[in-house]
């Protein structure tokens, strides 16, 4: 916190109101939003109506001690923000024990400010999009070091429990740094130890944004290894926090689970529907709501709903031969095409290794191998290894198809080092 602005901005950026204290609504609004709540979720949880949530959130001041006293436990707002005491609302036992550790922490809580830490994690997640996570990967791993430290030290209360809320989110960027640095095993390792701290906070802290948000990464992670049956367990178990979670995440619960239902075998058509409705759903979601940043950093978007259904397509041509099924894949990947943009271009190695998948499937192995030769240049763009397994893959089945001697399969097979 600078000289000059308000004592409040050690916790956030709200408005002023009056005797010198922030805009009491705008400060509810943030902490519902931090708990992953609409403001119709929370009036139903409290048993008002959407209406008076509306007005708290509009009124600078709630002269109200006692609502405020309610909302701060609920919300798990820091007392002083509504103009309350630790006393009024946690007892004279619980904010002795805060206030032990409150002059200890106090210096560093100005040098290390909660929002210099969330503008860091923000600028990571679109740079992981951007492609150039990897750049700055050392830089944040120093941060969610030095953030796993204030955790530790700081006193237990609503600021603590707002601290290690973030520091989970962390430890999901960082899975992300672990798979685009390599397919080695000390990398998995890695991606899935934080991915289980993650989790971990997730369930201490009762989010279940942030728990379904671990699962389903995980899910990712154990379905890139070929662990199908688990990767569909847990998927399915980050359903379970849906109604909690907001649009972007939303989206790619969705995304996921219907990918990993699916890549774990479809077995009739109840499946296939079950799947479909997810993918259906996801879809709705971009065309009907407004997409807004939920804290997850995940994007939802036409370029990814439209890739993911031709995935599925193309999975289903595989175990059904249906010319049809590949067609339509093959219209929903130009889609998706259309609808990318340079500031995904991580999404742009996804989409060139379908395009190398459905080609295969076609019997074009020429279009196939050039499809793989860009995604691999895509991913050495962005310096990421993490493709690399699949592409060898297709170089392999390649190579099963047209025999050895195709220039440009062998192209591919000396890019991915593949020297047979």
């Amino acid at each position: 916190m600078q000289d000059g602005e308000p004592w409040w901005y050690r916790y956030g950026r709200y408005a002023p109101g009056p005797y010198n204290s922030p805009h009491m609504g705008e400060v509810l609004a943030a902490y519902r939003r931090r708990r992953q709540w609409t403001q119709q979720a929370f009036a139903e949880a409290i048993g008002v109506s959407w209406r008076t949530v509306r007005e708290w959130e509009m009124s600078d001041v709630i002269s109200d001690i006692g609502r405020r006293i309610f909302l701060a436990k609920v919300l798990k707002v820091p007392p002083v923000l509504l103009g309350l005491t630790w006393y009024q609302v946690y007892g004279e036992q619980e904010a002795q024990g805060y206030e032990e550790g409150l002059l200890s922490a106090a210096e560093r809580m100005e040098a290390d400010s909660y929002y210099h830490y969330e503008d860091t994690l923000a600028l990571g997640w679109e740079l992981f999009y951007q492609g150039r996570l990897l750049a700055v990967a050392d830089r944040i791993e120093r941060r969610l070091r030095k953030l796993e430290g204030i955790v530790e030290r700081l006193p237990v209360g609503p600021e603590q429990e707002a601290w290690r809320e973030l520091l989970g989110r962390y430890y999901l960027l960082a899975v992300q740094i672990e798979r685009h640095r390599g397919q080695e095993e000390r990398h998995r390792q890695a991606a899935l130890r934080y991915n289980a701290q993650a989790l971990r906070l997730g369930k201490t802290l009762d989010l279940p944004a942030l728990q379904a948000h671990a699962l389903s990464m995980r899910a990712d992670v154990q379905h890139e290894q070929g662990r199908c049956g688990l990767a569909k367990q847990l998927a399915l178990a980050s359903l379970q926090h849906l109604d909690h979670t907001q649009p972007p995440l939303q989206g790619n619960l969705l995304l996921m689970a219907a990918a990993t239902v699916a890549a774990a075998g479809i077995a009739d058509e109840q499946d296939e529907r079950q799947v479909r409705r997810w993918q259906d759903q996801a879809l709705t979601l971009v065309y009907k709501r407004r997409i807004e940043p939920d804290g997850s950093f995940l994007k939802l978007n036409l370029a990814g709903v439209h890739h993911d259904r031709a995935k599925l397509l193309l999975l289903l041509y595989r175990q059904r031969g249906r010319p049809e099924l590949l067609r339509d894949a093959r219209q929903e990947l130009m889609a998706a095409w259309k609808q990318f943009t340079p500031d995904l271009r991580v999404w742009q190695v996804h989409f060139a290794l379908t395009e190398a998948e459905l080609e295969l499937a076609a019997g074009e192995v020429e279009e196939s191998a050039q499809a793989g030769l860009n995604a691999l240049e895509a991913a050495r763009q962005i310096g990421s290894r993490k493709y690399e397994g699949e592409l060898r893959q297709v170089y392999r089945r390649l190579r099963q198809v047209a025999g050895p001697g195709q220039p440009q399969i062998e192209r591919l097979g000396i890019a991915l080092g593949c020297h047979e």
